[in-house]
């Protein structure tokens, strides 16, 4: 599972009775990350099974997932970005949702607008909480896909940002 700030393991999927007396599914995760503090280590999160998406929670991506991202990202960007791409709070209210299509969206309207800034004055190598946003999206799907593949995240990154180039390319031939 993942969140908009890390990456869970499924320890185990219990049935358990709630607060009410009622029988619930709940799912038991920890965060693969190993910590310098012990207690840490030894944490074991649950949460109702219904409740994942109220949570933030989601399921890591699938091989299919993965493939339309990488098509996704490597189609013609739109003509313009949002007028907002430069909200950080609207920009981070996106991600903090942790839907994979919605991530994929900004991720390539943040790329477009550093790359062609639509405005002088909104130039974003001049703006660090545009850049800062950029970059926490990028590096969670980075982290996100080598956790799926198994691959180097460098090896990502490169995959991601050449499909993200494509999609200039071919936003500029059009």
């Amino acid at each position: 599972m993942i969140d908009s700030r890390q990456i869970y393991i499924i320890t185990a999927i219990k049935s358990q009775r709630d607060t009410k007396g009622n029988k619930t599914e709940y799912v038991h995760y920890k965060p693969i990350v190993e910590s310098q503090n012990q207690d840490q280590n030894s944490l074991v999160c649950y949460i109702p099974i219904d409740n994942l998406p109220k949570a933030g929670l989601r399921l890591t991506i699938t091989k299919d997932t993965l493939k339309k991202f990488y098509k996704d990202i490597s189609q013609p960007l739109p003509p313009k970005v949002p007028s907002n791409v430069y909200d950080t709070k609207s920009n981070m209210e996106i991600f903090w949702q942790n839907d994979i299509e919605k991530i994929t969206t900004l991720l390539r309207n943040l790329w477009k607008e550093s790359k062609y800034p639509s405005s002088e004055k909104q130039n974003p190598s001049n703006l660090k909480s545009f850049q800062d946003t950029l970059d926490t999206v990028l590096e969670h799907l980075i982290n996100e896909i080598s956790f799926i593949t198994q691959k180097p995240t460098k090896e990502i990154r490169k995959k991601i940002i050449n499909n993200l180039n494509q999609g200039l390319k071919k936003t500029a031939k059009d």
